[in-house]
């Protein structure tokens, strides 16, 4: 998922390193301009943005509606910034439209994977180019966000394409980090094997890498990933509850 938000409308006497309080504003921003989506099964990016009307009544109703239905529908959303930005905007304006929560649903956020590398630089685009996959679209600034905000059609179309790229890009970049993701969903709660799954990805090509991992009191097998790569553990412990009553914590 990744959504696009409309920006402040303020006033000020500098043009240069300024900030501007409460009163210096003419219209909040944070409205929900365009949104893209799509599933992790499908090819290709869907998406809305608002009309002309909409987009000049700030009226978000509609796309706000999508995207709870979308998240009712899925058992993970995964975005760039989505924890501390996507998701934190659908429910401010879930809640402004008059809407309930949405379910409480797993977030896979690509930002927080790739902090816990080092690259140089954490941006969508960035690790787009960095890991082989693509770029943003390029635009014009804020102008587009400036025209989409007084109903130019024109630049609500260019919004949504760059909305659709930006999703495009971002299911790329996260099939590079997934098998990094400490954090992930298990995905065997998700799938019906009878067979053990990987946890990133839900493939059954799995194997034993020969390798034996500890926790503070427990030894497991190591087994990786045939298709993304991820290592996981098995959950059976390889040392008896007799030995580990002998360790001490």
């Amino acid at each position: 998922i990744d959504v696009e938000t409309s920006c402040d409308i303020a006033v000020s006497f500098k043009r240069f390193k300024t900030s501007y309080g409460q009163d210096s504003v003419l219209q909040d921003g944070g409205t929900i301009l365009s949104i893209s989506w799509q599933y992790n099964d499908e090819q290709e990016p869907s998406g809305l943005a608002l009309t002309p009307y909409e987009a000049l009544n700030n009226d978000d109703s509609r796309l706000v509606a999508t995207l709870i239905e979308l998240i009712e529908d899925s058992d993970a959303i995964c975005g760039h910034n989505i924890v501390q930005f996507d998701d934190a905007v659908i429910q401010a304006r879930s809640a402004i439209n008059g809407f309930a929560p949405h379910k409480l649903v797993k977030k896979i956020d690509t930002l927080r994977i790739a902090r816990q590398m080092k690259f140089p630089s954490n941006k969508l685009d960035s690790l787009g180019h960095m890991l082989g996959v693509g770029r943003k679209l390029e635009h014009q600034g804020i102008k587009l966000w400036i025209d989409c905000m007084f109903g130019h059609q024109e630049a609500l179309d260019k919004m949504l394409a760059y909305n659709k790229q930006d999703v495009t890009l971002l299911i790329d970049v996260y099939h590079k980090l997934k098998a990094f993701d400490s954090k992930a969903p298990n995905a065997g709660l998700y799938t019906d094997q009878d067979v053990p799954v990987c946890r990133v990805c839900g493939s059954t090509h799995v194997e034993p890498t020969g390798n034996v991992v500890s926790t503070a009191v427990s030894k497991f097998i190591e087994v990786q990933c045939g298709e993304c790569g991820a290592r996981s553990r098995t959950r059976q412990a390889l040392n008896s509850s007799k030995d580990r009553k002998n360790l001490l914590a």
